[in-house]
């Protein structure tokens, strides 16, 4: 009787002790997933602390699909024929920025630059809308080397996700200060620099960017782009379908590569 007594006493001291080892192992497993969860949680929370500074200066490179409507233009399955390309209207673009709103993970900054869009298509051009000179007004000529000088003014959002990750949205509207014009071989004394200043579009951009200390390297696209027609290149003479329109709603893809600092 004793012994079975004593037989269970160590039962149910293994029992307990078994018990015992296996809450502590339990107990273990809870505090390394609590400092895993507590180390990621932290690290979240210094990405967060660290915000954007409240200057921005960037730079941007893109580039952007040709824009190869031509309507009912005469030679425009010639020109399409001998320019295959896709790719070919180039953009640079240097902006410095003000922070003007923060809220935890948001800033939102608002600045002005300067831009110059390249676009190699050959296509015709109405010259007679740049030079004040009516004989010229039925003659058109071709410019494969159009050049646009701009100034954007934009309104930046940026969100972070963590201390490396930012993602950011963009409105931006361009005021047009001069155009370039330089004809394939013929044409040249209507060639050259044609100052102006007029509103030219209203885009939206959104992008990704990568922050290694003050530095950020990001890219970008274009989502929305609203433009003033360019009479320059869409008139009357070929046949242009929108001689009711002054603005429309056109966005050939467009990929911006940008590089920002930060103080």
């Amino acid at each position: 009787m004793n012994r079975k007594m004593n037989g269970t006493k160590y039962c149910k001291k293994w029992q307990v002790g078994l018990d015992a080892s296996s809450g502590l192992k339990t107990n273990q497993i809870m505090v390394k997933y609590i400092s895993v969860v507590v180390f990621l949680l932290s690290t979240w929370a210094v990405g967060i602390g660290q915000s954007l500074s409240n200057w921005l200066l960037t730079a941007n490179l893109g580039v952007e699909k040709h824009d190869k409507r031509l309507f009912d233009y005469a030679e425009a399955r010639f020109l399409h024929a001998y320019q295959p390309e896709s790719w070919g209207t180039y953009h640079v673009e240097f902006n410095v920025r003000r922070k003007i709103f923060e809220y935890r993970r948001f800033s939102t900054f608002m600045g002005l630059g300067i831009g110059y869009e390249k676009a190699t298509f050959e296509r015709p051009y109405n010259q007679g809308i740049l030079i004040d000179a009516t004989y010229v007004d039925h003659i058109l000529l071709h410019v494969n080397n159009y050049g646009k000088l701009q100034l954007p003014l934009s309104v930046n959002l940026f969100y972070e996700l963590s201390d490396s990750w930012v993602l950011s949205g963009a409105l931006v509207s361009n005021a047009l200060l001069m155009r370039r014009i330089n004809p394939p071989g013929r044409g040249k004394k209507y060639s050259g620099s044609f100052g102006t200043f007029e509103w030219e579009d209203i885009q939206l951009r959104c992008g990704i960017n990568y922050r290694i200390g003050r530095w950020m390297l990001g890219l970008e696209s274009r989502v929305i782009n609203v433009q003033k027609i360019d009479r320059v290149i869409f008139n009357r003479i070929i046949d242009d379908p929108r001689t009711d329109q002054s603005w429309e709603n056109h966005n050939p893809l467009r990929f911006d590569l940008t590089v920002g600092y930060t103080w």
